[in-house]
């Protein structure tokens, strides 16, 4: 985002115009980039998580068009999620970026985001498929059907 360097060279570039940070401001910033590495890889894991959750709804599920509609609405709802959950981090980071506490609304303000948005998703993706997405085998055009079915 920023060249590959760090909060502390981009805000402190010019020593003799910048403060210097204090101790307690450098340790949170670090600590606050560990979490974000964690919590960047946990966002990773639930999307794979939700993406086997939804194959294994295609695999236990008998009816093929049944299993369309699950597959159409499920996968919209993902991908709304973490588009939602991503970009309301990043508003919200935005607003707030002064310190750990903003941080820690960014992080909850991205799951609370990426709920909201997954369930309108989900709905988008109900309607879609009741209008359009029917007449169409989903499942065997993205070969989802080949790796859940």
């Amino acid at each position: 985002m920023h060249g590959g360097q760090n909060a502390f060279h981009v805000l402190y570039q010019n020593r003799a115009v910048g403060v210097n940070p204090s101790p307690v401001f450098v340790k949170h910033a670090e600590r606050m980039a560990k979490l974000s590495r964690f919590a960047a890889g946990g966002g990773v894991l639930l999307t794979v998580f939700g993406a086997v959750g939804v194959c294994g709804k295609i695999g236990s599920t008998a009816d093929y068009k049944k299993k369309n509609e699950i597959f159409a609405v499920d996968a919209s709802g993902l991908i709304a999620g973490v588009s939602g959950g991503f970009l309301s981090s990043l508003a919200v980071g935005a607003i707030f970026v002064s310190g750990p506490v903003g941080w820690t609304v960014a992080l909850v303000a991205s799951a609370v985001g990426g709920y909201f948005a997954q369930e309108a998703g989900k709905l988008i993706g109900k309607a879609m498929y009741d209008q359009f997405g029917n007449r169409i085998d989903l499942l065997e055009v993205t070969r989802v059907g080949r790796f859940c079915g």
